[in-house]
């Protein structure tokens, strides 16, 4: 997946990052170098596992890098919320490319953005009981 250019720019302006040196020619889409406090939920069997804050290092609009303690290996899968300049956030599923040792006991993770995600709907339970009641209600006509 690949963001539009303005959702890039929408997701962007909320970093206080900084366009790529360039080192990076052979990339499929430009970089910004930030450095920024994301959280990251893990993928496990279908299941979320604990949030992890992690420090973002790069951001595209195919994908973001970020440092972290532990290798994560290529192909696993973990969900990230990224705040939008309107307000809100929007959630990505992101697949996992490869981590590399940055150093003592760091590493830097290459992810790309898989999908978004659609947030649950909200409903109270009041709304819950009212549907309930419409259905008995239709089932016994």
């Amino acid at each position: 997946m690949k963001l539009s250019a303005e959702q890039f720019a929408e997701l962007a302006s909320t970093f206080n990052g900084v366009a790529s040196s360039g080192k990076f020619d052979r990339r499929r889409a430009n970089r910004m170098d930030l450095n920024a406090r994301i959280k990251i939920t893990p993928i496990a069997s279908g299941q979320r596992m604990e949030e992890m804050n992690v420090m973002a290092c790069d951001f595209s609009a195919r994908g973001v890098a970020f440092l972290n303690n532990t290798a994560l290996p290529a192909g696993a899968q973990f969900i990230t919320e990224l705040p939008r300049r309107s307000g809100g956030t929007v959630q990505f599923l992101c697949t996992i490319m490869h981590s590399e040792a940055v150093g003592g006991s760091m590493f830097r993770i290459g992810s790309e953005f898989t999908c978004t995600l659609q947030p649950a709907p909200q409903t109270s339970a009041a709304d819950d009981q009212r549907e309930m009641k419409r259905i008995r209600e239709s089932m016994l006509r």
